[in-house]
């Protein structure tokens, strides 16, 4: 009797990712591409909430990153770091669906990325 309520309930949780509306967690990746060569603390420029007029700054050396959420389908992501240089950092964007995938990258650049989530 109990195997088929722990299958029961096994299969309930699994299900449960697709009956979540789907909502997207950021996390945004900033690392030095020579570390050795940073002697000072620079911007890193992140768009972290829905509005996208709100873009919020923290402050990085060699490596910093961070999470953000929930985002929805159609919103636009942003990070700038070490502006107006091109040569000076990596940046990526990874994004997940809810709590029940792994996050995934889906742009990098240097100093600057952009994805808008479909």
């Amino acid at each position: 009797m109990y195997r088929y309520i722990i299958i029961f309930l096994c299969f309930l949780t699994l299900n449960a990712c697709d009956r979540i509306e789907s909502q997207y967690y950021v996390r945004y990746e900033v690392e030095a591409i020579a570390p050795s060569a940073v002697i000072e603390y620079t911007d890193v420029l992140v768009q972290t909430s829905l509005n996208r007029n709100d873009v919020t700054r923290f402050y990085c050396k060699e490596y910093w990153s961070e999470d953000f959420g929930p985002f929805t389908s159609g919103d636009h992501l942003l990070i700038i770091a070490d502006s107006p240089n091109l040569d000076t950092y990596f940046v990526r964007i990874f994004i997940r669906r809810n709590d029940c995938d792994n996050f995934q990258l889906v742009n990098e650049g240097l100093n600057q990325a952009e994805y808008t989530i479909e």
